[in-house]
């Protein structure tokens, strides 16, 4: 499970922070373009394989707030 917040909306590009398990000491960024396509990630301390950043590039609703991508 991630969380996410939306720190930026720029000319239709977003970028977001996203927090592997909720915790907000080990924030990760990435952003998205006009068309929703992931184009920098810089990776969480907690994502050692990239786990979270591969759920956060494609479970993301680009222009929410904020929200939660979980998985099993």
């Amino acid at each position: 499970m991630l969380t996410y917040r939306l720190i930026d909306d720029n000319d239709g590009k977003f970028i977001y922070e996203y927090y592997p398990d909720g915790d907000e000491n080990a924030a990760g960024v990435i952003s998205f373009d006009k068309s929703g396509n992931p184009i920098k990630v810089v990776d969480s301390v907690a994502d050692v394989k990239r786990y979270y950043a591969g759920h956060a590039c494609r479970g993301i609703s680009i222009g929410k707030e904020n929200g939660v991508v979980a998985w099993y």
